[in-house]
């Protein structure tokens, strides 16, 4: 009895002194916790507001797409994050319904509070259509904007039975081109929601278009060459009774075998949007035309117009006439660059000092589809003498990476660009015919001209452009015969314009800058022909930074002995390079 009493009282101060430990250790985290937080504190991010941290927040969200969660790892940082964006409600009012569980769903709606919701439904799936429908009915006082991809019917029977979604903003469907089944207008848009001001259909006929009026938003898209039924009287009439739209898209959705003659489809007054920012047209030419006969709008209006069918022997002047009038609208901005391909017959004309892409900065995008190499000098030829380019000095021409464009073209191009200072060009196949035809701009010769001949000449001679920006970009290879090839037309092209005498500039006056941006993709083959090119310009640039001959540092481009090429590639290459320069001689020489 004594032995087994003694073991008990043994286990019970052994629990004794764990639960003292245990309690000790909490203790301890607790205020090691508590320490952790005050040094977080110190920290300068800490500093941040929580409102200003909520917008960094949504900012990081929507650059990451908000609807794919992969921003969460933010609240893994710290406490205080976490804290703020779990209690943030606009960061979880944007709910994407997959084949995930419904738990996070769940738990989206929980921590969005009271926040307008974002929905974007799937309806693929069994009974996916009827648990998307619950789920608006659910909170449909609360859904703001909805989007609905799937079959025609799966999108149909989500919308069914949902009778109101009082504070709906926009609504977004879209699926794959059926014939036989047409999208029927919700229930809630019969009058159940009042705020709705946002249409946006992509590959779907819809019906009951006479319940549509005061949008701000239309967006038509439908797949090319589906014969879908569609009323262009129907559009017509919704474009009338929203004269305060601020966006129209129309992407294939007017039918091709309308007769657009017809008078019946025409309209006795031109459509007015003051309110209009952009402006998109997607179809054959005729019904571009037709379009923009029905619409007036500001010349602010940014416009963007896709040429679908093939313009090889037709006149566009029908259609230049309608640009020259809106790009020189009293209203319209002030264009300063310009970004064009010439093998995609492609133009982007923008307000900003550099144009980087088509995108919300951009006025005016044209699209064209590929055409001889005619044509594609004529089309460039009535856009560029269109627009007004007295203050355009910047060209892109960094998504241009193909070869084929010829040397006569790019001649055309840059004749039509008087005013140009700065050009940016990537190093690849397609920059040699580029320098090559900028140069031949330049040194247009007036020998055996006519007097007329003469007086055009001198109206478009492109001046002395003083700054070239290189892109080390769209290379087949780090290091290899393409950018050996670049570089050694380059400095040969450079050199023989320092010494010959032009109109915009006397012999021995070298080009003014040459910028070679992004330098470390082809280290090796540029600091052979550095120290030449300093010869060839006046002030030579690499990435921003002012070069001059001696030792270079190489560590900032990680070059190692194994990015060396081997004798034999580099015989190779000579070899190649050999027989490209034979031919660039005879090329410089008729210049």
């Amino acid at each position: 009895m004594d032995s087994r009493r003694a073991r008990e009282d043994g286990l019970t101060r052994l629990d004794a002194e764990t639960r003292e430990i245990d309690a000790q250790i909490e203790d301890l985290t607790r205020k090691s916790l508590a320490i952790k937080t005050r040094r977080n504190d110190l920290v300068a991010i800490s500093t941040i507001p929580n409102e200003l941290l909520s917008r960094i927040f949504l900012d990081y969200a929507f650059a990451m797409d908000i609807f794919s969660c992969r921003w969460v790892g933010i609240l893994a940082v710290c406490r205080r994050w976490h804290d703020v964006a779990v209690h943030l409600g606009q960061l979880w009012s944007y709910v994407s319904v997959s084949d995930g569980p419904r738990d996070g769903i769940r738990e989206h709606l929980r921590r969005s509070g009271e926040s307008p919701l974002t929905w974007k439904m799937r309806g693929e799936g069994t009974l996916r259509e009827t648990c998307n429908s619950a789920l608006l009915r659910m909170s449909g006082h609360r859904t703001r904007s909805l989007k609905v991809v799937g079959e025609p019917w799966q999108v149909q029977k989500t919308l069914d039975g949902i009778e109101q979604l009082p504070n709906l903003e926009g609504l977004s469907l879209a699926s794959w081109p059926r014939e036989d089944v047409e999208v029927r207008i919700p229930l809630f848009l019969r009058g159940g929601a009042p705020h709705f001001r946002g249409l946006h259909l992509s590959s779907n006929v819809f019906t009951g278009w006479e319940r549509l009026s005061n949008l701000t938003t239309l967006v038509l898209e439908q797949t090319p060459g589906d014969t879908a039924p569609r009323s262009i009287s129907d559009i017509l009439a919704v474009l009338q009774r929203s004269p305060g739209l601020r966006r129209i898209d129309l992407n294939n959705y007017v039918p091709q075998d309308i007769p657009l003659t017809q008078t019946s489809w025409s309209l006795s007054t031109p459509l007015n949007f003051p309110q209009l920012k952009y402006l998109h047209l997607g179809d054959s030419y005729n019904v571009l035309l037709f379009l923009l006969e029905q619409f007036t709008f500001s010349g602010a209006t940014s416009l963007r117009l896709s040429v679908r069918s093939s313009v090889y022997g037709a006149d566009i002047s029908a259609l230049m006439v309608r640009i020259r009038r809106h790009m020189r609208a009293p209203d319209a901005p002030v264009l300063r660059s310009l970004r064009l391909d010439p093998a995609s017959i492609s133009l982007t004309a923008s307000a900003a000092p550099m144009c980087e892409s088509d995108g919300p900065d951009a006025h005016l995008v044209l699209h064209f589809p590929p055409s001889p190499e005619r044509t594609t000098r004529g089309v460039f030829s009535r856009v560029l003498e269109a627009l007004p380019l007295h203050a355009a000095t910047h060209l892109n021409l960094l998504s241009t990476c193909e070869a084929k464009t010829t040397t006569g073209t790019w001649a055309h191009i840059f004749r039509r660009l008087p005013y140009l200072e700065t050009v940016h060009m990537a190093i690849n196949n397609g920059m040699n015919m580029a320098v090559h035809g900028l140069m031949e701009a330049i040194t247009w010769s007036e020998k055996g001209l006519s007097r007329r001949k003469r007086r055009r000449v001198r109206r478009g001679f492109l001046s002395w452009p003083s700054h070239l920006h290189l892109i080390s970009a769209g290379l087949t290879a780090s290091v290899g015969v393409e950018q050996t090839i670049a570089y050694e037309f380059l400095s040969s092209i450079l050199d023989w314009y320092k010494v010959v005498d032009l109109p915009s500039k006397p012999r021995g006056v070298p080009w003014k800058t040459l910028d070679i941006v992004r330098a470390d993709e082809g280290y090796l083959n540029l600091q052979k022909y550095m120290e030449k090119l300093y010869r060839s310009v006046g002030d030579l640039k690499q990435d921003g930074a002012a070069w001059r001959p001696g030792p270079q540092d190489t560590s900032a481009y990680g070059v190692v002995a194994a990015g060396i090429p081997s004798n034999e590639e580099l015989i190779a290459s000579l070899i190649d390079l050999s027989r490209y320069l034979n031919r660039q001689v005879e090329v410089i020489r008729r210049l």
